[in-house]
């Protein structure tokens, strides 16, 4: 498992963030025979032994939606928010992050009409949102 981890997180970063986005895990995992530890296989023991490969579970888009966002959303780059449109253009955050996206304007006098937008913008993004950190104050 910590060698497919270690092999496949890098390369899908690459392939989902660019090139220049790196991470490279580590695990600590102790214990008799810990590194030969299969966290889950899909499917039953007939399949297994028909196949050399174990059917391994598939990640839920949704998840890995969610797991995009939550390394963006406090972000201050536009481009951050520009690769989340890029992979999902009718994403669950796609109001937030085309608002996001957008460079900062300068301060003006309808500063408070903008707050109000942008408040607005957030709520719609997140209001359906079943993830208690995006209704917590920063």
């Amino acid at each position: 498992m910590v060698k497919y981890v270690q092999e496949t997180v890098p390369k899908r970063l690459a392939i989902d963030l660019g090139s220049t986005k790196q991470q490279r895990p580590f695990a600590i995992i102790e214990g008799y025979r810990a590194d030969e530890l299969v966290v889950a296989v899909n499917g039953s023991a007939s399949n297994a032994s028909n196949s050399t490969t174990p059917n391994v579970a598939l990640v839920d888009p949704a998840a890995m939606e969610l797991a995009f966002w939550d390394t963006i959303k406090n972000s201050t780059n536009p481009d951050d928010f520009k690769s989340y449109l890029d992979k999902y253009p009718d994403g669950q955050f796609a109001a937030l992050a085309k608002s996001r996206a957008q460079p900062t304007k300068p301060a003006s006098n309808t500063a408070s009409g903008d707050m109000n937008s942008m408040e607005m913008t957030y709520w719609n993004a997140i209001k359906d949102s079943r993830n208690p950190s995006d209704f917590e104050l920063t």
